[in-house]
């Protein structure tokens, strides 16, 4: 799954050289790992306010003092289809062909290594 950019970034590649990547882009694999600065990326929309934490947390770097310790909601089957695909393209899991919420759960869970049921 490829993520769009809602903005342009220079991005210098393991040699130095910058690329400029925009909204309209296949950002490859190698410059995804390179931006830091969550707020760069197209967001879809999301309904379930437990998911906006994702931004934050993904991106140690923007913790100081260390790892974060966070409290973030867990998927549960209360939450949309929509917000369940939010939650896993936020974390670039990889969902395959899962369109059922149950599917999507449980795809979520294999990419999380957690088997248990949702709380």
């Amino acid at each position: 799954m490829s993520r769009k950019l809602a903005t342009y970034v220079h991005v210098p590649d393991a040699d130095g050289e910058y690329h400029v990547f925009g909204p309209d882009d296949d950002v490859p694999a190698w410059a995804v790992k390179a931006i830091t600065n969550p707020g760069v990326w197209a967001v879809k929309a999301i309904t379930n306010p437990g998911v906006w934490a994702v931004k934050a947390i993904t991106n140690p770097g923007v913790w100081a003092g260390g790892d974060p310790e966070p409290s973030e909601e867990r998927p549960s089957d209360s939450w949309t289809v929509a917000d369940l695909k939010a939650y896993a393209d936020l974390r670039d899991f990889d969902l395959g062909e899962a369109t059922k919420k149950a599917d999507i759960l449980a795809a979520i869970r294999a990419s999380e290594g957690d088997g248990s049921p949702a709380v």
